[in-house]
């Protein structure tokens, strides 16, 4: 009994990261908490880990928020058509006020950690979920103390391979 030619082709898709180093760029979008997020990833891929820089801007009712992160993105596999990864990484919020007078610019340093799976169609191209915790602590203007700011942000995008 012969395979069709998309059963050969579903069995023969294996995607490598320990023959070569990769490039990737990733957009995306989702949610942090209950507000839309859109961003942009560029990474270095190093066979089961990858650096990768990653900003976004999160549009809120009242401020909207760029996250600036850098990120270390440790594969769980190194070949197949599904990647899991775990992802830890620290950066800088910045959270511009949308309509309030008088308000300014309040930047914070935070970290993020979590996981996802990168699914490929092809070797140079799939869909990528993430799903993270992030975390900044925030001082307010005139208060004595900080406030603890937790995020759970949950995204999807394309993924694109470059040698």
């Amino acid at each position: 009994m012969t395979k069709g030619w998309g059963a050969q082709t579903m069995n023969k898709l294996q995607i490598n990261l320990k023959k070569s180093m990769f490039y990737e760029i990733s957009p995306h979008t989702g949610m942090m908490g209950s507000d839309g997020l859109f961003g942009l990833r560029v990474a270095m891929n190093y066979s089961s880990f990858n650096v990768e820089a990653a900003v976004s801007q999160v549009i809120g009712n009242r401020a909207v928020l760029y996250p600036f992160f850098i990120n270390v993105v440790v594969n769980l596999t190194t070949h197949g058509k599904i990647i899991p990864y775990a992802i830890v990484g620290g950066g800088l919020y910045s959270v511009v006020p949308a309509r309030a007078v008088n308000e300014r610019t309040v930047s914070a340093l935070g970290m993020n950690f979590g996981g996802g799976f990168r699914y490929f169609l092809t070797e140079t191209f799939g869909f990528r979920f993430e799903s993270k915790q992030s975390l900044a602590s925030v001082k307010r203007n005139g208060a004595e103390r900080s406030d603890l700011l937790i995020f759970l942000e949950n995204s999807l995008g394309l993924t694109f391979m470059i040698d």
